[in-house]
């Protein structure tokens, strides 16, 4: 089964993304300036060997510095050289992190970032066309991908059996569903 790599819930349409979201900053954590960030990313740690990332500051897009990574729970505190204090961290509330996609980790053969299944068209071998994927749902032992169709939304689950090919430059996934699944 072709696994996923959660990595940003934001695409473009029909072009690979030249930026992916790898965290959402929650909110001001203390008064230095630091961030209480989400993750958006299979392995936390992934931000011990950010040096830089890309955020939302006064409506525009600015590169920020990464000076301390620490880790709280699930949540990841971040120090950026560029913001020194409550009021300048305040502004990222509600920012994605990103990072240019050239310096994404390297997945293995079958895994994609979400960003890139997002608004693929998924068309299944029995029934045709059944719409695009608009959100991908983890529940651990697989994922699904959530389809709108022109008439209503497929919960398909992604899993070997069901899907056959994923082609991210063509923006398009083959599946085989399960008899039973259509009509659920």
């Amino acid at each position: 089964m072709p696994t996923l790599f959660l990595i940003n819930h934001l695409s473009v349409v029909n072009e690979m993304t030249d930026k992916l979201a790898v965290g959402l900053v929650l909110k001001p954590w203390k008064v230095k300036g630091q961030v209480k960030v989400l993750p958006l990313t299979d392995n936390i740690e992934r931000f011990n060997s950010l040096k830089y990332v890309y955020g939302m500051l006064d409506n525009k897009e600015i590169k920020l510095t990464v000076s301390e990574v620490k880790y709280q729970k699930q949540f990841v505190l971040i120090s950026f050289n560029e913001i020194g204090s409550i009021d300048e961290a305040e502004k990222l509330r509600g920012s994605y992190l990103k990072i240019d996609r050239k310096d994404a980790v390297k997945l293995p053969e079958d895994r994609y970032f979400i960003a890139d299944l997002i608004d693929c068209k998924v068309v299944d071998s029995n029934h045709g066309y059944l719409g695009v994927i608009k959100d991908i749902i983890q529940t651990g032992s697989n994922d699904v991908y959530v389809v709108k169709g022109y008439k209503r939304e497929h919960l398909i689950p992604a899993l070997k059996s069901v899907v056959n090919k994923i082609d991210i430059h063509k923006k398009e996934v083959l599946v085989t569903c399960p008899e039973g699944l259509m009509e659920i």
